[in-house]
């Protein structure tokens, strides 16, 4: 049968919901390698294995928040790419297009301050 082993971890990137908890970037925690999954690990990074004599290790007690990382140690996430942008239709008209989908979010075509403007009402919504 093989042991069940503890790690503690760091959280590097956004909010972590684990089995007991969120846990805030740049907070680490103590957790069985399996309660990780694999999808995380890019964000969620394993530092040292835990070999408590002492303590008993149940799942009720398997993660626990302990003191944050030095928030310097946190890497930025990258910027988000905006959602929407203006796009030249020709002879001074635009439109604000979606860039996740694609779609044309103006129903007539708008000149390029209206344009910008809409960007920004939709923007800061």
């Amino acid at each position: 049968m093989k042991r069940k082993r503890l790690y503690r971890w760091v959280n590097k990137g956004g909010l972590y919901d684990g089995p007991t908890g969120i846990v805030q970037p740049g907070d680490t925690f103590i957790a069985y390698d399996s309660q990780v999954p694999q999808c995380f690990r890019d964000t969620i990074e394993q530092l040292e294995e835990i070999v408590p004599d002492d303590v008993v290790a149940t799942p009720e007690l398997s993660i626990q928040i302990d003191e944050p990382v030095a928030k310097a140690e946190v890497e930025a996430p990258a910027p988000a790419e905006p959602l929407y942008e203006v796009s030249a239709r020709g002879a001074g008209w635009y439109d604000v297009i979606n860039t996740q989908t694609g779609d044309v979010v103006n129903e007539m075509a708008l000149r390029l301050t209206a344009a910008e403007a809409l960007v920004e009402e939709l923007t800061n919504e």
